[in-house]
């Protein structure tokens, strides 16, 4: 005799059968993907691209000889006045750039969303050296603004 749950109906041998295959053949289309799917990067979210321009317009700055901003007005337009500081403090505190933390410039980077959660965004960004390093630089960007409110490494 089976037992039957309250408000659910037995399925009995033939239907728990049925249910088993159909999970499965469910696992597998989730595990696979839908038919025809990209294997392509997902386009940059907002804070990718809010890191990217503060990144370009940064290295510029740090770059050229007459730089259309320079990296303090740069690091004021996307960072928090908060992190602004923290990073006048870490350079007084170490003799580098407070942004790539070195006194050279990184000859690329890439971004790579971490996720989102209490209100802000979380990207790591891997800085390529000339000399081959690479080093991951965490930033987290506020979701209702876009502000730069955290770099870590």
């Amino acid at each position: 005799m089976e037992k039957h749950i309250v408000g659910r109906p037995s399925l009995g041998a033939w239907g728990r059968l049925v249910l088993v295959a159909s999970v499965g053949l469910l696992c597998v289309g989730v595990l696979a993907g839908p038919a025809g799917a990209s294997s392509a990067k997902e386009p940059p979210t907002n804070a990718e691209k809010q890191i990217n321009v503060f990144l370009k317009e940064y290295k510029a700055a740090v770059t050229s000889a007459k730089p259309a901003k320079t990296p303090q007005q740069v690091r004021a337009a996307y960072l928090s006045p908060e992190l602004n500081k923290q990073l006048d403090e870490w350079a007084k505190q170490n003799h580098v750039d407070p942004v790539f933390r070195t006194q050279e410039v990184p000859q690329s980077w890439t971004t790579s969303y971490q996720g989102s959660g209490m209100g802000l965004s979380e990207v790591t960004v891997t800085e390529h050296w000339n000399d081959g390093r690479a080093v991951d630089v965490q930033y987290a960007v506020r979701l209702d603004n876009q502000q730069i409110v955290g770099l870590y490494n």
